[in-house]
C-alpha cells in the first residue's frame, strides 16, 4: 500500500476528501422505517415490505477501490428477500463505519459475530450458513495449527474492527499477539509474504482448502507463495443482525423462517456452491 501513498502535500486534501464522501455516503443510507405487514390470512404470498439498506463490510483492492460484494453473498442477500418480501439493498462500508452505523439503529448489518458485549445491543438471526475462517501462511510454514492454543506467540493478522467470537476475543493479545489490518486484502498478503506476520487469518464458506486456494487465484494471488492451512481455525455463523431499539418495526420472525426452510430444505447450501 506504501506504493499507493501520495506525496504529503497531497495527501491532507486526499484524507480529507475520503472523509466527506464517507459523511455524504452516510448521509445516503436512510434511517430505518420498517412497517411489516407479515403474510397474507390463508394464503402463502409475502406482502412486500420497503425496501432497505443491509450494511455490509466493503473491501477495497490493490488501489484502494471499492470491491462489490462476493457474488455467492448476493445471492444469498437476493434469495432471502425474494422469499421473505424484505427487500434488502446491499450497501457497503469499511467495517468500522459499516458497525457504527448499526450500532445507532441506521439498519441491519450482514455477517456481525456475536460477543457478550454485542448480544446486549443486538438482536441476531438464525444462522445463515456456517463461514469457515482460514488460516494463512508462508509456503515455508510447517508448524500445525491445529487450535487456538497452537497459536501462542505468534502474530496473527485480522481485519480491523472483526471478532471471531467470544473464545478468540479472550485469547487475543493474551495467548497470540493480534494485529489489526486494513480492509485491503492484498496489503494484508503483502504483509504475511514479507515476514511481518506469522498467521493471516480469512474467512469464507468454502468446506475445503482446494476452493479457498482457488479463490486467492482468481483475485490474483500466487498460490505457490501461499499455504491455506488444511484445518480452519474455527466456525462462526453467519447472521443479520439489527439494534434492539429497531427489532419492534423489523420482520425478524419471517426472516427467520425463510432463514430455517431454506436450510432445512436445501437452497441455502445450493446457493453456497453454485
Amino acid at each position: 500500500m506504501n506504493s499507493f501513498m501520495r506525496e504529503r502535500e497531497t495527501t491532507r486534501p486526499y484524507n480529507l476528501n475520503k472523509r466527506r464522501r464517507l459523511t455524504m455516503l452516510a448521509l445516503l443510507v436512510p434511517p430505518l422505517s420498517f412497517a411489516s405487514q407479515g403474510r397474507d390470512e390463508g394464503s402463502d404470498k409475502v406482502v412486500d415490505h420497503k425496501e432497505i439498506p443491509l450494511l455490509i463490510w466493503q473491501l477495497t483492492d490493490q488501489m484502494n477501490q471499492p470491491l462489490p460484494a462476493k457474488p455467492v453473498i448476493q445471492r444469498l442477500v437476493d434469495y432471502l428477500s425474494q422469499k421473505s418480501g424484505i427487500h434488502f439493498r446491499l450497501q457497503g462500508y469499511p467495517w468500522n463505519r459499516a458497525l457504527k452505523l448499526a450500532n445507532e439503529g441506521v439498519a441491519p448489518i450482514w455477517g456481525l459475530s456475536v460477543t457478550p458485549e454485542r448480544a446486549q445491543h443486538f438482536v441476531y438471526s438464525h444462522a445463515i450458513y456456517e463461514s469457515n475462517v482460514w488460516m494463512l501462511v508462508n509456503k515455508s510454514f510447517a508448524t500445525p495449527i491445529p487450535n487456538l492454543a497452537a497459536l501462542a506467540g505468534k502474530r496473527v493478522s485480522i481485519f480491523r474492527g472483526v471478532s471471531y467470537g467470544a473464545e478468540f476475543d479472550n485469547a487475543k493479545n493474551h495467548l497470540f499477539q493480534v494485529e489489526e489490518d486494513s480492509d485491503n486484502l492484498r496489503a494484508r498478503v503483502a504483509k504475511l509474504l514479507a515476514g511481518r506476520c506469522d498467521v493471516m487469518l480469512y474467512a469464507n464458506h468454502h468446506r475445503n482448502v482446494e476452493q479457498v486456494i482457488l479463490e486467492l487465484k482468481e483475485s490474483g494471488f500466487d498460490p505457490q507463495q501461499l499455504k491455506v492451512l488444511d484445518n480452519p481455525l474455527l466456525s462462526e455463523p453467519a447472521y443479520i443482525a439489527i439494534s434492539k431499539e429497531k427489532i419492534a418495526t423489523f420482520p425478524m420472525e419471517e426472516l427467520n423462517r425463510v432463514i430455517d426452510a431454506g436450510r432445512r430444505n436445501g437452497e441455502i447450501m445450493r446457493l453456497l456452491r453454485d
